[in-house]
């Protein structure tokens, strides 16, 4: 059954307490978007029309993408798919994510008014898609016909293999309207590093200090966001630009995520918090903010953040396993809070 309520979360108190200087935060409400009819929901992105996308059960053991616009969710119909899902939007309302055409296989599909397109792959058996511009430009990973994982660029029907940073793997997470492709590649020492590919050449964003490290956004300055293992053996948030990688911190935790950022520079994700739970976070101006929870149960994420604020991901919802969508609206701008 959907449900939808409104929660109204102020950050006055938690601000005045964590913070000596003058800051200046957003205030929120977080609404819930429901399910599709099953248990778990999750909004994986939104675009600047407001509109989000993501996947949701609809029944106790099947689940299908879905488009949520001017408060309703609606189901996107894939024609023989047990499952599917929606994992990014752009502007003109075309989402990409993938769909299991029979019950060994998963491609990357192309979403456009309730038409699905298959994408294909690199040879492989699987692709999936996780990023699209307004160019309708699409990046994602396919298995070749080694088996290997690679990314990919579709454009004009072609997929194209943008190969690794010397590896065998390689994952394509995002792309922005100039085409710069940010994701995750194996080097050829065998880590896992960030990377940024941009005028037919991919490169090696490095790492906070350890082995490992994962872009998931990317906005039209070219700033990029992911995670990274620091020297300690800890995953924190990054965000990079003019070449620096910067660690920016966690919410008491030991570990956070950054998984977009729009061309404010507004960045969000989630952190573990200094209780131990998960919760989603925006990053802005130097300061990481708590975005809190439905009924301020367990735990949050946050995925997408569009050019109005608007973020979009899930909450544990108050019945022990549910999750629902949810979208954090920002609705007014504080004073100096000292």
């Amino acid at each position: 059954m959907k449900m939808t309520k409104i929660i109204i979360i102020a950050f006055y108190m938690t601000a005045l307490l964590m913070f000596s200087v003058t800051a200046h935060a957003a205030e929120y409400e977080i609404i819930d978007l429901g399910t599709l009819g099953g248990m778990v929901g999750i909004a994986y992105d939104i675009n600047d029309n407001r509109q989000i996308v993501g996947w949701s059960y609809v029944d106790a053991t099947n689940y299908q993408p879905f488009s949520y616009r001017t408060d309703r969710m609606k189901e996107i119909v894939v024609s023989g798919a047990e499952f599917a899902q929606t994992l990014a939007v752009n502007n003109l309302n075309q989402s990409a994510g993938w769909y299991n055409f029979d019950s060994s296989y998963s491609h990357a599909a192309l979403y456009v008014n309730g038409n699905v397109t298959d994408l294909g792959t690199l040879g492989g058996n699987r692709s999936k898609a996780s990023g699209i511009n307004d160019l309708g430009q699409i990046v994602g990973y396919s298995e070749t016909e080694s088996g290997n994982r690679h990314a990919f660029l579709y454009e004009d029907g072609i997929m194209t293999d943008l190969g690794t940073l010397g590896g065998f793997f390689s994952e394509a997470n995002a792309i922005n309207n100039n085409g710069q492709v940010a994701g995750v590649s194996e080097t050829i020492t065998g880590e896992f590093h960030a990377f940024l590919y941009d005028g037919g050449k991919m490169t090696d964003l490095g790492t906070l200090g350890g082995i490992l490290s994962e872009a998931y956004g990317i906005n039209e300055h070219g700033q990029i966001v992911g995670y990274s293992e620091t020297a300690s053996g800890e995953f924190h948030a990054f965000l990079y630009e003019s070449g620096t990688m910067t660690d920016l911190g966690t919410l008491g935790g030991a570990e956070s995520y950054a998984r977009a950022i729009n061309n404010s520079g507004m960045i969000v994700g989630y952190s573990e918090s200094a209780s131990g739970t998960n919760h989603a976070f925006l990053y802005e101006n130097g300061i990481m903010t708590d975005l809190g929870t439905l009924f301020g149960v367990k735990e949050s994420r946050a995925f997408a953040i569009n050019n109005h604020g608007q973020i979009a991901g899930w909450s544990d919802f108050y019945i022990a396993g549910w999750r629902h969508a949810v979208l954090w609206d920002p609705y007014t701008q504080f004073s100096s809070v000292r």
